[in-house]
Order: structure tokens, then C-alpha cells, then sequence
């Protein structure tokens, strides 16, 4: 299936599967089985290091294609995993999950079809996991994944390798033709304070950052 933009409704999203319809672009039932999930990543966000756990910052949506009841069929799942050294916000007001169709019913993620659910958060609030209770019944459909937070776990400030990083997406049975689901730009955090030692060694302790005037 080709590149599609995103859907901030369903109706829009229905409306552009008819088209693709139309067009004769629908994956035959031969190639389900090995159908492979494209992944329209969220746009980069910046993470400060100063929040720490403190603030968290809100993603972008994350969209993924979908099959009917192929791959994320009744009790398989996906699920998003935070880059190293940062969680999510399991009371983030608006995170969740919807599946949109076109054809006769939506995905089910245990809200009923069509319904925004949030995920279940494990591993210390760094992966967020949704499991299908009905699979979408039509040609073709798409997930959008809204409202996730991030923030740097308390004590992690350090800005691995180039200071990018993924969120990342996988699931059982479910190809994704990437991984990378949200990329992520660590911000360093500003100095706090430094260490001052005399010549020969013998700290003397922290001393704070002062800021003077240009």
C-alpha cells in the first residue's frame, strides 16, 4: 500500500481508503499473510534533560497500517517501547489507541470497534501494550496512536551517542516496515554546578553555576 498521510478523523480516513479502493491498490488475499505494516512516525520532539522526573512531553501521533484479521487478529498485540532512559506517563490524559476501517467494522482494542483506548504500561512505565479483542472486519484500515508523554527518569540526564533516539513499535506477528515509530532529540541539561579541586587532588565540594550579565 502506498504512503498515505494522516487521519486526524475516520471520515477522512474512510474516504481516502475508497479512493485507494477505487483505484484497484488493495493487497489480495495471497499477500495478506506476509503483509508488512507501514509506519507513519510521529514528528521529532525535543526532550529537555532538566525534566527529569519532572514534566513530560507530548508526542506526536504515530500511525501504522493494518490488515483485517491477519496479523492483529483477537488477542495479539502491539506495543511501543520508550528509548533508553526515559518513560511514559501512564496518566496521560489522552493516550490511546484507535482502529479505523474501511468496510464494515473497526478494529476492537476493548473499548468496542472504532473506540480510543489507552495502553497497559509495563516495565517501569517503558512500554505501553494494546491487545486486539476483535479484529477490524473490511479491506484495509489504519491504528493512530495519540496523546503519549515522555520524560527523562529521574537521576538520567546523561545524552547517549548523538542525542537522538527512537520510540520504537513491535508486536506478535505483526511486521512493521520500520521500528522506529518517534523520533526523539535529547536536549543536555543546563549546568548546575561543578567541582573544584586544588592542584595535587582534594575536592572542596560543588560549587554552583552563576550567571552575570553581558
Amino acid at each position: 500500500m502506498p504512503a498515505l498521510p494522516r487521519f486526524p478523523h475516520a471520515v477522512s480516513f474512510r474516504i481516502l481508503l475508497a479512493l485507494v479502493v477505487a483505484a484497484g491498490m488493495v493487497i489480495s488475499e495471497s499477500e495478506k499473510a506476509f503483509a508488512v505494516h507501514a509506519v507513519f512516525p510521529g514528528l521529532i520532539v525535543d526532550i529537555d534533560a532538566d525534566t527529569n522526573g519532572g514534566a513530560f512531553t507530548l508526542l506526536d501521533d504515530i500511525d501504522f497500517t493494518d490488515e483485517p484479521g491477519v496479523d492483529l487478529a483477537a488477542t495479539n498485540t502491539f506495543a511501543l517501547t520508550a528509548p533508553a532512559g526515559l518513560e511514559f506517563n501512564p496518566a496521560a490524559a489522552g493516550d490511546a489507541a484507535a482502529g479505523f476501517f474501511y468496510g464494515a467494522t473497526d478494529i476492537d482494542l476493548g473499548g468496542g470497534a472504532g473506540a480510543a483506548v489507552a495502553p497497559v504500561y509495563s516495565v517501569g512505565n517503558t512500554v505501553a501494550t494494546w491487545t486486539v479483542t476483535a479484529a477490524g472486519v473490511g479491506v484495509a484500515g489504519l491504528i493512530s496512536i495519540t496523546g503519549m508523554e515522555l520524560r527523562p527518569l529521574a537521576g538520567k540526564t546523561v545524552i547517549v551517542g548523538d542525542g537522538t533516539a527512537n520510540v520504537t513499535i513491535a508486536g506478535n506477528v505483526t511486521a512493521f516496515d520500520t521500528p522506529n515509530a518517534h523520533p526523539i532529540h535529547h536536549v543536555p541539561g543546563a549546568l548546575a554546578n561543578f567541582l573544584v579541586e586544588r592542584q595535587g587532588g582534594g575536592g572542596i565540594g560543588p560549587r554552583p553555576v552563576q550567571q552575570h550579565a553581558q
